[in-house]
Parts: C-alpha cells; structure tokens; sequence
C-alpha cells in the first residue's frame, strides 16, 4: 500500500505501515498524555513530534527551532490520517453496502413505492 502526505506544499511519500510505524504512532498520543500529566516539557514535546514527522518524512521541516509548532502539528495529524484512511474507507464502504443491502429488501421496497405513490 502506498502513503503519501503533503507538508508545507509538498508531497512525500510515507514508510509502509509496519509495526515500527504503528509503534511511532502509539508514542504520539503518549506525548500528549506525557505533557498533561507534567511528566515532559513543551520543548520535550515538540521535539518528539519533530522526531516523529522527520523519520517519517524525511526533510520535510525545518530544524526544531525554527518549525512553526502548528505546521508541526498539523504535519503529525496529516501522517496519522494518511495511515489511518484505507481502514476509514474500508469501514465506510462496509456500512455503505450495508445500507444498500437494507434498502433493497423487499419489505423496504414496498414501503418506498406506497411513500411514493402518496405523493
């Protein structure tokens, strides 16, 4: 399977989704988590998430110092979602083909063509 995310207007192309990947991943929310309870800095956080983009999306930012912090977020959401978008799609044509299948009962056909004739 092929990622891709687009960071500061350019297009790089993503590592496959390997346990590694899925390991980066589980340590982004930990960070957050980390920053609430104390347990890190902001500095500290940045400067994982920063690590987190860059083995990811090699060259992709600035240094850690002069990242604008929300591009750095926002970079952290769009590699999440480019993993996470074969399932949603997968997920959303599983209830689409559900909801077709519901509609074309008989039962249900029925009450569509009274709806229709009442009109």
């Amino acid at each position: 399977m092929n990622y891709k995310v687009t960071i500061q207007g350019k297009t790089y192309e993503l590592p496959a989704r390997t346990l590694s990947v899925d390991d980066k991943i589980e340590s982004v929310a930990k960070i957050d988590q980390d920053y609430r309870s104390g347990e890190i800095t902001r500095r500290e956080a940045v400067q994982r998430l920063h690590m987190f983009v860059l083995d990811l999306a090699p060259g992709s930012l600035p240094s850690v110092e002069e990242v604008d912090t929300n591009e750095l977020m926002k970079a952290c959401e769009d590699i999440i979602a480019a993993y996470d978008a074969p399932a949603r799609k997968a997920r959303m044509e599983a209830k689409l083909a559900e909801a077709r299948e519901a509609l074309n009962r008989p039962e249900v056909q029925k009450l569509l063509t009274l709806q229709n004739l009442k009109k």
